[in-house]
């Protein structure tokens, strides 16, 4: 008797330990009261009951997924807006300041751009400008990963080259 309520309280205490650990979950059906959870590794965590209070939203980022996300008008049309939407600030051009600034931003899976950074800059004024042209870039489509809405990352390189 005594080891069947010591392992009835062992394994309790691994079951509270275990949900304690649980990552946060994303899907909710609340007709029976159940949480499931999807993660990028493609494990799943059902929750019965109520859901966890630690919810938090998947801020991971594909690098690749089935289907990226398209700018309206293709690579051709984006490269347009960027060209017509970048003014090479006056105070680069006196000091004749030239190179390549690369911009890494996030697609989300609506078509919207955030998370903008540059990650390799080389003046101030320029790193600015590329910043501002990539915030106005809005894609028609979104990046999907087995049929749901993802976030993408990109890394655009801008090109400021005086004539």
């Amino acid at each position: 008797m005594n080891k069947l309520i010591t392992f009835i309280i062992c394994f309790l205490l691994t079951a509270f330990y275990c949900a304690a650990q649980t990552t946060p979950a994303t899907e909710t059906n609340n007709k029976n009261n159940v949480v499931i959870q999807n993660s990028a590794t493609g494990t799943d965590t059902l929750y019965v009951g109520s859901k966890p209070k630690n919810v938090v939203k998947d801020t991971s980022a594909y690098s690749i997924v089935e289907e990226m996300p398209e700018y309206k008008g293709g690579i051709d049309e984006l490269l347009k807006f960027i060209a017509t939407n970048t003014h090479y600030p006056d105070s680069a051009k006196w000091n004749m300041i030239e190179g390549t600034v690369y911009v890494s931003f996030i697609i989300e899976g609506d078509g919207t751009s955030s998370e903008h950074k540059v990650v390799r800059g080389v003046n101030p004024w320029l790193n600015e400008e590329a910043l501002r042209v990539c915030r106005l870039i809005q894609y028609e489509k979104g990046g999907r990963q087995s049929g749901k809405p993802v976030r993408v990352q990109f890394t655009l390189p801008l090109r400021f080259q005086l004539k």
